[in-house]
Parts: structure tokens; C-alpha cells; sequence
């Protein structure tokens, strides 16, 4: 029996949404390949803002939060401000505990630090935000940039 018209329309659209799901599903896979198990299928992910954070300061994972013989993270006022940018934009856009925030997978190497430092540094550096407008300038833009991945 030949299909009507209406049925011949019917089938391409549903090809065209089973490509369309197929292709949403290869998305899916892929960022949750590069962003690990925690991508929940926002922009605002633990990694995409520390990744986002790393990329707008020009900074490494290792240099920001590995810790010293002491066991101590680095004391250099740059590397202190990426933690407290990376704490602030957390701690306000996502609904990660404290303690989760504080675990950091970055490739292979976890990075831990306490939760009261991670209310510390979001706290310090939304003041810091009111008084210095670069430091503020540098949190909306890596938050821009997150909004535009």
C-alpha cells in the first residue's frame, strides 16, 4: 500500500528527532567524558568553574591548591585569590555542600581543603568584590564565560 502524504511527513520528523536525540545523547557522553562524573548537565559544575577559574588567571591546578612539605597550600596572594574565586563562584551558583566544594578531582590528582576555609575565602572575597571593581570585573567575567560554554 503507498503511505499518504501526511504519513511520508510523519516518518521524516520522526527520523529527524531520533537524529536530534542521538545527537543530544553524544553531547551528553562527551562532556561527561571531559568534565568526569560529576557534570550534571549545567555550565556551573565544580570542574567547568575551576577550569573556567584556571583559564581567565592564567594559573594551574597544582600551583593554586597543592600542598608544600607543611602540607600547607601556597601563601602567594595570586594563588590565594584563585582559591577564593573559585570558592565564591561555587559557594553562590551551585548547590554544592561546603565540603563538596573542598574536593577537588582535577585529572588524575585530588585536591582537598577544609570547608570553614571555603566559607572564609567566598566570604573575604565578596567584600573584596564591593571595594575593588578589577576584582569584580574578573568574577563576572569568568561567571560570563561559564554562561557562555
Amino acid at each position: 500500500s503507498t503511505m499518504s502524504r501526511e504519513q511520508a511527513i510523519a516518518n521524516r520528523l520522526d527520523k529527524r528527532k531520533i537524529v536530534i536525540q542521538n545527537l543530544n545523547a553524544a553531547q551528553e557522553l562527551d562532556e561527561k567524558l571531559l568534565y568526569g562524573e560529576d557534570y550534571d548537565g549545567g555550565v556551573f559544575t565544580k570542574k567547568s568553574i575551576l577550569k573556567a577559574t584556571l583559564k581567565l588567571t592564567e594559573t594551574t591546578a597544582d600551583q593554586v591548591f597543592k600542598k608544600n612539605s607543611k602540607g600547607k597550600m601556597s601563601r602567594v596572594g595570586s594563588l590565594v585569590e584563585v582559591r577564593k574565586i573559585y570558592s565564591y563562584i561555587c559557594k553562590h551558583y551551585t548547590p554544592y555542600s561546603l565540603k563538596d566544594i573542598g574536593v577537588i578531582h582535577y585529572g588524575k590528582v585530588l585536591y582537598t581543603y577544609d570547608h570553614s576555609t571555603i566559607i572564609h575565602h567566598a566570604t573575604t572575597w565578596g567584600y573584596i568584590m564591593e571595594t575593588e571593581p578589577t576584582k569584580r570585573r574578573l568574577t563576572e567575567n569568568i561567571i560570563r564565560y561559564l554562561k557562555c560554554q
